[in-house]
């Protein structure tokens, strides 16, 4: 199973084997749809293996044209949704201290950036603490959809 490319990279993010929780709130369903693609490697950037297969394209961003379209470029590093992705961590930020886990803030900004995936898209918050695991749930959905709408109407232009 885990030869497959996708399942791979769920079961990078996967915590456990139950269900996952983010898929049972319906209020965002956009944004638990987009987590879930994002867990399994098919979002559709221009660097998922899927696309450069189907696509034979180079992988690179097609909205900085600097980098290889990698989740973590596309979460933290294109300077086309930096600013989206600054104004939500700094939301997430203010929402974790008001609830008095800015400690947990200060451990995450401090971890590389593969390991702030498995939080964002995966299941790591839940080992913490149920409020922080709902916000960070939260946030992560918006993080994924306004940065994605942004990139297709960028697309789209």
């Amino acid at each position: 199973m885990l030869c497959k490319t996708t399942l791979g990279d769920y079961a990078i993010y996967k915590g456990d084997i139950y269900t996952e929780r983010y898929l049972l709130d319906i209020g965002n369903f956009y944004g638990a749809r987009l987590k879930f693609k994002a867990r399994t490697g098919t979002l559709g950037l221009e660097n998922d293996p899927w696309k450069i297969k189907k696509d034979g394209g180079s992988g690179t961003c097609k909205l900085c044209n600097n980098e290889k379209e990698t989740l973590t470029h596309f979460l933290y590093q294109c300077e086309a949704t930096r600013f989206i992705a600054g104004s939500i961590f700094d939301e997430m930020q203010t929402e974790l201290g008001r609830k008095g886990f800015s400690d947990f803030w200060e451990a995450f900004v401090k971890l590389p950036v593969h390991a702030k995936n498995a939080y964002i898209i995966g299941d790591l918050t839940h080992t913490f603490d149920e409020d922080v695991w709902v916000i960070m749930d939260k946030h992560s959905k918006r993080l994924l959809s306004e940065i994605w709408l942004h990139r297709q109407t960028l697309l789209v232009i």
